[in-house]
């Protein structure tokens, strides 16, 4: 999750996009900008979301949940790659 976030980073940076407020206003701009398909706005907002919970460990986080969740997303990351 944190690579598909720097490499979205990266993109918006490099070709001088519109600088985000937050990482879910990436999918927002890569979309405008159509580098990515509008289909895979959301599911690149879910993974940033899922990241935050992670990383700041927002509430009790239930593993099995996050398991699944990723499981389920690596088809979108394939997608969005």
């Amino acid at each position: 999750m944190q690579n598909t976030i720097d490499t979205c980073s990266h993109i918006i940076s490099d070709e001088g996009m519109e600088e985000p407020a937050v990482f879910s206003d990436m999918a927002d701009i890569l979309t405008k900008e159509k580098v990515i398909r509008e289909d895979l706005k959301q599911p690149l907002k879910n993974m940033m979301g899922l990241r935050n919970i992670i990383a700041h460990q927002y509430g009790d986080i239930d593993f099995k949940i996050i398991y699944k969740i990723v499981k389920d997303d690596l088809k979108d990351i394939y997608r969005f790659l």
